[in-house]
């Protein structure tokens, strides 16, 4: 194993750099905080930069300017329908809520934009909640 000295003092410490851990560093900045990203990988942006790196984000406002309507009972039940009982219906339900509101404000207070992945459908759109595009969201 590596060691590294440590002699760095930051508000606020960011352990991966994968997109929450992107994001909790971009919030944090624009909250006024001294910001450290550590990454034990040679790359940013953790499995993200290994998955295409677009995000499931139903709801968006980029689905509402393109006039593509989506309602968030049906992502959840999308989620509930392909996630099952491995994770509490009320996480489910913070992420249908707050997801559309995380990606507006990176777009608000981050130099990062987004594109709107037409013709992109959910991994199973044939299931209860799928969609046929819209939910993923592509950086510039």
């Amino acid at each position: 194993m590596n060691t590294v000295n440590w002699d760095f003092e930051t508000d606020l410490l960011v352990i991966g750099s994968g997109s929450a851990g992107l994001t909790a560093a971009v919030v944090g900045e624009h909250e006024g905080l001294d910001v450290i990203v550590l990454e034990k990988e040679a790359f940013y942006g953790g499995t993200t930069a290994l998955s295409g790196g677009v995000a499931w984000v139903p709801n968006n406002s980029l689905m509402a300017k393109a006039g593509i309507d989506d309602n968030p009972a049906d992502a959840l039940t999308y989620l509930k329908h392909n996630i099952g009982q491995r994770v509490a219906e009320s996480k489910l339900q913070t992420f249908v809520d707050r997801a559309p509101e995380m990606a507006d404000y990176l777009i608000a207070n981050s130099e990062l934009e987004f594109n709107l992945v037409h013709g992109f459908p959910d991994y199973r759109p044939e299931t209860p909640g799928g969609s046929k595009g819209g939910r993923s969201i592509d950086p510039k």
